[in-house]
């Protein structure tokens, strides 16, 4: 169980990434003498030439590939790291679920940043290799940020994969549908790296973009544009279900934790929080399981239908219909709008999940 989650992952991949690297950035984003992003794309190379970065690793590429999603990650434990770990059944669900009328502005994010965990999904492959397991998502000034992440058997050094794809929703995608903003968003991620380059060749980038880190990086964009879109679907029904229902997300500690320290954080006030204090220091982390209701309801649907025989069919294979999210009118007169999930059903041997 260890290095469960992404960001523990992270952490311990990259010899840079450690206590004083992120208090050190925070304190250098607080001073205003001292440029943040170029404090930590420093920091991070120097780590990376200590460790063996070859000669033959275009520096720049590199930066561009490590240095965002470091500072997302540093972001991230700014804040506490607020994590939401998404129950395999509802997971489920939510895969065989399309976004229907959903759109940005109808989604109510948790937290300023927090990463979405959902396990690794071998039918989410970046490169063809590596599932993505989760998403980090934030709010950037009028912007949503999301960065997809996997791991990879590479080391971080390599630059032979990637472990991470940034995408940005501009402030314009707010009112369309969900799926029109994510083709916006993968779209206007090309277009950024063709305006970086064409700055950069005009002396007005320090990132020094050349031709050659421009195209590997448009390749990898249209290469895995599938997936990214499939991804960022499942991110964005995750995020649904957070904002339709808030109250299954229950407050807990990741699940190889201590059983005594569990203990001492229900005693005494003083002693919960010098508990709390001393596993997050050891690398715990403090979660949110969402999904704990609906595993409970999708337990007793299967239970009925093994008792009453409900939905079996002549064949044994099962399948979903998918299930989608639309808008739902309340209210005065019935003038505002809210988020429902049309649920997925099971179909031919399996129980229903629209009455859960």
């Amino acid at each position: 169980m260890k290095n469960r989650y992404f960001p523990q992952y992270f952490r311990a991949k990259r010899p840079y990434y450690n206590n004083a690297f992120v208090a050190d950035a925070f304190n250098a984003a607080r001073d205003p003498r001292i440029p943040v992003v170029a404090f930590m794309r420093d920091t991070i190379l120097a780590s990376a030439v200590n460790a063996g970065l070859a000669e033959n690793v275009n520096r720049q590429d590199f930066l561009y590939r490590e240095s965002p999603i470091a500072q997302t990650l540093v972001t991230l434990e700014w804040n506490e790291t607020p994590l939401y770990d998404i129950n395999p059944a509802l997971l489920e669900a939510l895969a065989n679920s399309d976004p229907g009328d959903m759109r940005l502005a109808d989604l109510r994010s948790p937290n300023h940043i927090y990463y979405l965990h959902w396990g690794p999904q071998t039918d989410l492959l970046l490169n063809g290799t590596n599932p993505v397991e989760g998403a980090i998502v934030a709010t950037v000034k009028d912007q949503w940020h999301v960065a997809l992440v996997a791991r990879t058997s590479a080391s971080w050094l390599s630059m032979n994969e990637r472990d991470n794809f940034l995408l940005k929703f501009p402030e314009s995608t707010r009112l369309l549908p969900f799926e029109q903003a994510v083709e916006i968003a993968i779209d206007s991620e090309l277009q950024e790296l063709q305006e970086v380059f064409a700055a950069s060749q005009e002396g007005g980038s320090d990132w020094g973009m050349t031709p050659e880190i421009r195209d590997r990086m448009q390749s990898d964009m249209q290469r895995n544009t599938p997936v990214l879109k499939r991804a960022l679907s499942l991110a964005g029904n995750c995020i649904a279900y957070l904002t339709a229902y808030p109250g299954d997300s229950r407050f807990d500690w990741e699940m190889n934790t201590p059983s005594s320290m569990l203990v001492k954080l229900a005693r005494s006030a003083k002693e919960a929080a010098r508990t709390a204090s001393k596993l997050k220091n050891m690398g715990f982390l403090q979660i949110h399981r969402v999904g704990l209701d609906f595993q409970h309801s999708a337990d007793t649907a299967t239970a009925r239908h093994h008792e009453t025989g409900d939905g079996i069919h002549a064949s044994p294979k099962p399948h979903w219909r998918r299930g989608h999210w639309r808008h739902q009118a309340y209210g005065a007169e019935r003038a505002q709008r809210k988020l429902l999930w049309v649920r997925p059903m099971r179909v031919l041997g399996g129980p229903s999940m629209a009455s859960v």
